[in-house]
């Protein structure tokens, strides 16, 4: 086959398609790891929440505000 017969394989209705499912496969694959990335950080954000609220409760029993909050 030579390439004046390779050329309007390319070109034509088949290669768009072709084209277009591998796009949005691509996309597919992106959106998935935007998702896990998205769950990884909620993870840490929720972690460090956690830890943000642990040390609080520690620094507050400490300096004997107990449950009272900040200050009063």
């Amino acid at each position: 086959m030579d390439p004046t017969e390779i050329l309007p394989l390319l070109t034509g209705p088949a290669a768009a398609v072709a084209v277009l499912v591998w796009v949005v496969w691509m996309q597919r694959q992106d959106i998935k790891e935007m998702r896990r990335e998205r769950e990884a950080l909620l993870k840490r954000a929720d972690s460090a929440e956690e830890a943000a609220r642990t040390t609080l409760a520690v620094l507050s029993a400490a300096t004997g505000r107990g449950d009272r909050g900040r200050g009063q």
